[in-house]
């Protein structure tokens, strides 16, 4: 069986709410089933106003908070700081749930060079449910790079869809390189 961690699942057209036209990190995907977390789907709540609720650290960050999928739990954040890992989803791109390390991640002022993202909720498939969905042509599937993380959220999915678009034409007709600028062809 292929695990499909540090993968994008991109919803096909036709998938319902609460995945329409979203893009799902695959966090953790292995025999016992999967997490992940919609990308794309940001919510009018921001971390400050919801962090007094949370916890009693400052927060020094300003950032929204992102609905990570149906199922309810608590917050969490993907970013770029390796000493406040707890996952390791790919190289480069971490996982926390932990309340210490949420609260040195909502304490730090803004840093270009350490994007973080926070999420409420997170979605989640039980062992083979997922792959009978990708079976059933409800996902669309690309392997996932730490900047796919930190897109806008409303170019992602139309992004995402066009390079599996993309992907599918290269293969059908065997095309094994697209120059940059096919100008130049």
């Amino acid at each position: 069986m292929t695990y499909l961690q540090a993968h994008l699942l991109i919803a096909t057209p036709d998938l319902a709410e609460p995945f329409t036209r979203s893009v799902v990190l695959l966090v953790r995907h292995n025999e016992e089933g999967a997490l992940g977390l919609i990308l794309n789907h940001r919510t009018s709540a921001q971390l400050e106003e919801a962090w007094n609720k949370l916890s009693d650290t400052p927060c020094h960050r300003q950032a929204p908070i992102y609905l990570g999928g149906p199922c309810e739990g608590p917050l969490v954040a993907l970013h770029t700081q390796e000493f406040l890992l707890e996952i390791e989803v790919m190289q480069g791109l971490y996982f926390s749930a932990e309340k210490d390390k949420l609260e040195t991640l909502a304490a730090q002022t803004d840093d270009p060079g350490a994007s973080v993202k926070f999420f409420a909720g997170y979605s989640g498939w039980a062992a083979g449910q997922l792959e009978n969905e990708i079976a059933r042509g409800s996902w669309s599937v690309m392997p996932a790079k730490p900047e796919h993380v930190f897109w806008h959220e409303d170019e992602l999915w139309k992004r995402a869809t066009r390079f599996v678009a993309d992907a599918a034409w290269r293969s059908t007709l065997g095309i094994k390189h697209v120059p940059p600028d096919l100008r130049v062809n």
